[in-house]
């Protein structure tokens, strides 16, 4: 880089001329124009939607996937908020949660919700945004959203198939091994009643005890695979039916259930479907396993999440019981499923608890 000035030099005016070395500037330079065209080229072509939104909702920017995702021009909805392209059951959560990111800098959370697309369909995304209020260049929420609407369809149709083989077996089991089962059962105790050798009695009334404990645990299962399939998506009804089978299942158990007034009924039906299920297999746990005279199940919400516990005053265990004692592999699997978790709380003598906690929104849609 030259420069050149006006100078007096010995009583004359001249020009002094300066040289500097801006290689490495130039240098710099160059690598600040490659980052920001690689920059450019990713947010052109990625997938995903990136969105920058001032810290009261305000779109400043999106990125040119938005016309393709969701059939808005690119900057179409820039100055606009961005809550309002959001499903109503979702709004009020995830804008709790974006107050929550904007208050701390360099945040970052990730949430999934529902948007309207250009033709007013509701779209499924996965969000992950992090917090940028400070840095000047940006001043605003960084928010990348993919869109897994498909995945969220094939997720209900494979659940779909499920069910409906779930239904299969149930209908194959109680028309046939079930009446087998009980049949066999009769036939016994009519041989045992007929017959005169006091030796064979004895044995014929313990195989038909035997059958019939086989054939209260099929019914049981057979209650498994149809809950939610039985012409009825009411989840306060089924949580009912649940309950009272229990009930005769523990004659001599306590058992009482305390939902939040309204949750149930605000759950969607695949929501309701796992928590029963998650439920469902708590109480089994229960009875198998931990000789209680009182258990509780309560429904609730705290904040976004809903919380299921199942509590006994039964026999407890520690915790390197859990593998073999408890068989929570199927609550976990569906627990993850909707976001969530389970956690079991054991000591011995002091009964258990399974809590199952999940984002609300998830049972919800």
């Amino acid at each position: 880089e030259i420069g050149a000035s006006t100078i007096s030099y010995d009583g004359q005016r001249a020009i002094c001329a300066t040289v500097r070395d801006i290689t490495a500037r130039k240098r710099a330079e160059e690598d600040l124009r490659r980052s920001e065209e690689r920059f450019r080229s990713l947010v052109r072509y990625a997938s995903d939607i990136i969105v920058i939104v001032a810290g009261d909702g305000e779109i400043l920017y999106e990125s040119p996937a938005v016309e393709r995702v969701l059939g808005f021009k690119v900057e179409e909805r820039v100055g606009t908020n961005a809550f309002d392209y959001l499903h109503p059951e979702d709004r009020t959560p995830v804008a709790r949660r974006f107050a929550e990111l904007a208050g701390e800098s360099g945040g970052r959370i990730s949430a999934e919700y529902r948007v309207r697309d250009k033709g007013g369909e509701w779209r499924h995304f996965e969000a992950v945004g992090v917090n940028r209020l400070d840095e000047p260049i940006i001043a605003g929420i960084v928010v990348n959203l993919r869109d897994v609407t498909e995945r969220r369809r094939t997720e209900r149709a494979l659940e779909e198939i499920r069910d409906a083989e779930r239904s299969r077996i149930a209908r194959e089991l109680h028309d046939g091994v079930l009446q087998d089962l009980s049949y066999t059962a009769q036939a016994m105790e009519v041989t045992r009643m007929r017959c005169e050798d006091p030796g064979i009695s004895p044995d014929l009334e313990e195989g038909a005890q035997a059958i019939r404990r086989a054939a209260r645990d099929l019914r049981e299962a057979i209650y498994d695979l149809r809950a939610y399939r039985d012409g009825t998506t009411d989840v306060r009804q089924l949580f009912g039916s649940l309950l009272d089978l229990n009930r005769r299942r523990m004659p001599d158990c306590e058992l009482a259930f305390d939902p939040e007034e309204g949750l149930l009924e605000s759950l969607s039906e695949r929501g309701g479907a796992e928590l029963l299920r998650i439920v469902q297999e708590a109480l089994t746990n229960v009875r198998r396993h931990s000789g209680a005279r009182r258990v509780n199940v309560a429904v609730l919400s705290r904040g976004d999440d809903l919380e299921a516990a199942v509590s006994d005053d039964g026999c407890g265990f520690g915790p390197g019981a859990l593998p073999s004692g408890i068989g929570t592999l199927g609550m976990r699997e569906r627990a993850l499923g909707l976001g969530g978790r389970i956690e079991v709380q054991s000591q011995p003598g002091a009964g258990t608890t399974v809590r199952f906690v999940a984002p609300l929104q998830n049972l919800r849609r």
